[in-house]
């Protein structure tokens, strides 16, 4: 019966760990951290989340609860497919751990990469401070990763295509 149970333990280990539940977090000389996720462990990383207000200063805070600025965040992972957007010049990567979800790099990246290779992407944690842009009187104060950022435009970007590898 222990040995059954000790089995047991072993395969759900592995089910977190394949299932990008679990991150490899180190930290490094300058002391930040270093959080190790699959594509599914990056989307759980970017909609856990928190926000706060503050009503006297008018300051909105969006915060990532599991990194700070400083921090980076490794995504690696196992490709599922590549698309190139010829419209609109750039290629949607998906991966296997998360065929829902998909990234865009910009350019066409399908002579360079295939289903099956294995990639990294590192992305840096950053604050971004602007005004809302549907409430001038108010601040935002925004966590986020700074390769899919634009803190120029304060929005969302496609990814610079020289951030991903094969390793």
């Amino acid at each position: 019966m222990k040995k059954n149970v000790f089995v047991i333990a072993i395969l759900f280990f592995l089910l977190l760990l394949n299932s990008g539940c679990l991150k490899d977090k180190t930290t490094t000389e300058t002391g930040a951290s270093e959080l190790i996720v699959t594509m599914r462990g990056f989307e759980n990383f970017m909609d856990n989340s928190s926000m706060g207000t503050n009503n006297a200063t008018k300051y909105e805070y969006f915060n990532l609860t599991q990194a700070d600025a400083g921090d980076i965040v490794i995504l690696r992972d196992e490709i599922s497919n590549v698309s190139y957007n010829v419209t609109y010049n750039y290629t949607r990567v998906t991966f296997v751990t998360d065929l829902n979800h998909s990234m865009p790099f910009g350019g066409d990246l399908t002579q360079k990469f295939a289903a099956g290779d294995n990639v990294e992407v590192k992305f840096h944690v950053v604050n971004d401070v602007f005004t809302d842009p549907n409430n001038p009187s108010w601040t935002v104060v925004l966590e986020t990763v700074k390769e899919l950022w634009d803190s120029f435009n304060h929005r969302f970007t496609i990814i610079d295509p020289d951030l991903i590898q094969k390793v």
